[in-house]
């Protein structure tokens, strides 16, 4: 082997003894801010999804009612004095959504995930919860009677009577009674409003066209001015 082929074959030792070097890391500057300082974050339990028509304001007395579904109970606050007067604990896994206000100036309000509402008296100070569902998510109150729309399906109405169900259709979200006994109650994921008689029978529906068009934007407002 001649000189010169020796000194290349030290040559591509040397470099390669050099490319396979191991070195320091390069820290790179992040582009963004880390989230919650960087840290992986979980919970237990999972937290209650946000719903709205959470908050009432009583028709009579200074108080405003507001559901926390992550503390399972609803806050009561004086709105004179601007501070918290009553905290309704409702119990592990209730998560209270909507409510209502009676006549007599009592609150019902769901418990989406307890299967039930819950009958709140501000001046007592009393929780009374009634079993209506499994996934009661509207509820209103027509001539005296509870109204509670189920996810199932189910229409609950509550009176001094008893209790009475009827099956609608599935996903129900909200009820708006009318003042001719009948009621429009909607459905969540299809967007559909069903005019529900005072029978309990489905005698109409409507839903959002499937593109939006000036032509489709009038028909949709002359169909809710029909079922106004």
């Amino acid at each position: 082997m001649n000189r010169a082929h020796k000194l290349g074959c030290w040559a591509v030792l040397v470099a390669g003894c050099s490319f396979n070097q191991v070195k320091d890391p390069v820290e790179i500057e992040p582009t963004t801010p880390p989230v919650l300082g960087g840290e992986a974050v979980s919970a237990k339990v999972a937290p209650a999804p946000v719903s709205g028509g959470t908050l009432l304001v009583a028709r009579k007395a200074p108080l405003a009612f507001a559901s926390n579904p992550d503390g399972n109970v609803v806050d009561v606050v004086d709105l004179d004095k601007k501070i918290v007067v009553w905290q309704a604990d409702l119990g592990d896994g209730a998560e209270p959504g909507r409510l209502v206000e009676d006549a007599a100036g009592k609150v019902h309000v769901v418990l989406r995930r307890a299967g039930a509402i819950a009958t709140l008296d501000p001046v007592a100070r009393t929780i009374v919860k009634q079993e209506v569902c499994a996934a009661p998510r509207g509820i209103a109150i027509q001539d005296g009677v509870i109204l509670v729309a189920c996810e199932g399906g189910q229409l609950v109405s509550i009176s001094p009577g008893g209790i009475a169900s009827a099956s609608i259709d599935r996903d129900l979200r909200d009820v708006l009674p009318r003042p001719d006994g009948s009621m429009f109650v909607t459905r969540f994921r299809s967007a559909e409003v069903l005019t529900v008689d005072a029978r309990g029978s489905v005698v109409g529906r409507s839903a959002p066209l499937p593109m939006i068009s000036r032509k489709n934007f009038k028909r949709w407002q002359e169909t809710l001015s029909d079922m106004a």
